[in-house]
């Protein structure tokens, strides 16, 4: 097995260069005895995750923590719903710094896309919830009786 000169490579800061193998072949055709030589190159790259680690994931892991925060408040506190629309929007911004840094390609979509994606959901279900929360918080008990769907959907506590 054959390895390539890398004396003159310039190191990537997003690439690790590991490995170049070069592997000679011999082809022999019907019509001629001398034989044909071609070589190989395999080059096997590894891309260094630690900046979209630091920058991307660990910034959205404690965004999606802050969004569980959101159910200790208590319902008086009047912040509910202003920090979850925050930590949504905090979520969108991180979206659109993926999709710049990201090359565009149309047939998959990249893990962390589909990441960011998922969490936003869970993020906006849980400001939808906490809205739901507050109506049912905030109701007048002496006011005009629960809607047909609704006392079949939810549990009325006394």
């Amino acid at each position: 097995m054959l390895e390539v000169d890398i004396s003159t490579y310039i190191p990537n800061g997003e690439w690790d260069l590991v490995g170049v193998p070069a592997k000679r072949n011999e082809l022999y055709y019907e019509c001629c005895k001398e034989p044909y030589p071609d070589v190989t190159f395999t080059v096997t790259m590894r891309r260094r995750t630690l900046y979209y680690g630091l920058n991307l994931l660990i910034p959205c892991v404690l965004m999606s923590g802050l969004a569980l925060l959101v159910f200790l408040l208590p319902a008086d506190s009047g912040e509910k719903i202003s920090l979850g629309i925050t930590v949504l929007l905090s979520l969108t911004v991180f979206m659109l710094l993926v999709a710049e840094i990201m090359p565009a390609t149309s047939d998959s979509v990249p893990l962390i896309a589909q990441y960011f994606a998922s969490t936003m959901v869970i993020v906006g279900l849980s400001v939808v919830v906490t809205v739901l929360v507050l109506q049912f918080h905030h109701h007048d008990p002496h006011g005009g009786k629960m809607p047909k769907w609704g006392d079949k959907n939810y549990v009325v506590w006394k």
